[in-house]
């Protein structure tokens, strides 16, 4: 195999490395570990904030974390960039989220928040909860927040407003959306990066999954979409792998000739 010069490579977490809060598997631990030990460079870049990304993700090694979806990158545990919402904006926002009863969480770098609304939110970790504006003051350096609703027609009432000043990415029944500030998204976060490392687009690759990936695919050389990925994800990657499932990103690497096939293994090796 020719050695492929030093790569930048960065990877969604949900839906592209691990799911549900689980470690990734054998074969993308291996293909993550067997990138750094050729010499190039990983990162996660998730919508997740930096308090949500686990340890299962954080003990494979990574140079560096984008998240919050770009508002917030850390490199080998310095922070390079962040972005929170600032004061008067959030205040705005969540006053208008409890005016018309939409649920909500709040996503900080150290601590999420519930905005109570009324769709109930089963989250598995207790958080703090918001019912009154008043009780905002709790709710510490918010970097993005997502809301949740009954029906796609909720946010109509509050959809200008937060298009002024949020790019939305919608879920497919358009009653879950994340939101993140203008300007701060994935793409502008690798831009970020590759400036820090003195080097070009066309030496990074990204691997996603959602709406959310599309600034990240057109800031890279190579872009590689996981087989479940929304159709406009697919139509601006260079490359559609398989599901999480099916070891999508394993065999895309292997496929691009960045690592090895995988030796048969015994369980205790990755």
């Amino acid at each position: 195999m020719i050695p492929i010069p030093k790569q930048y490579l960065f990877f969604d977490i949900d839906g592209t490395i691990a799911e549900n809060d689980n470690a990734p598997s054998r074969l993308t631990k291996y293909a993550l570990r067997q990138l750094r030990l050729k010499g190039h460079r990983i990162f996660i870049c998730t919508g997740r904030t930096l308090c949500d990304v686990y340890p299962a993700i954080t003990s494979i090694g990574f140079h560096g974390i984008i998240s919050g979806a770009g508002a917030n990158i850390t490199l080998e545990e310095k922070t390079l960039f962040q972005s929170t919402i600032p004061r008067a904006l959030l205040k705005e926002t969540v006053s208008r989220m409890l005016a018309h009863n939409i649920s909500g969480v709040l996503e900080g770098t150290k601590q999420m928040y519930i905005v109570k609304g009324e769709t109930p939110l089963g989250w598995h970790i207790p958080m703090p909860v918001i019912c009154r504006l008043e009780q905002l003051g709790i709710a510490q350096n918010i970097e993005k927040f997502t809301l949740h609703m009954q029906n796609p027609a909720q946010i109509d009432p509050i959809k200008d407003f937060l298009e002024r000043y949020y790019d939305l990415y919608s879920h497919e029944d358009g009653t879950f959306c994340e939101l993140v500030r203008k300007g701060c998204n994935k793409g502008s976060a690798i831009t970020r990066i590759l400036g820090y490392y003195h080097t070009q687009p066309q030496n990074a690759v990204a691997f996603g999954d959602s709406l959310n990936d599309c600034t990240m695919f057109e800031s890279v050389g190579t872009a590689v979409a996981m087989g479940n990925a929304p159709q406009a994800l697919l139509d601006i990657a260079a490359m559609v792998t398989g599901t999480i499932r099916q070891e999508g990103v394993y065999h895309a690497l292997a496929q691009l000739h960045f690592i090895e096939e995988c030796p048969q293994m015994k369980n205790d090796e990755v």
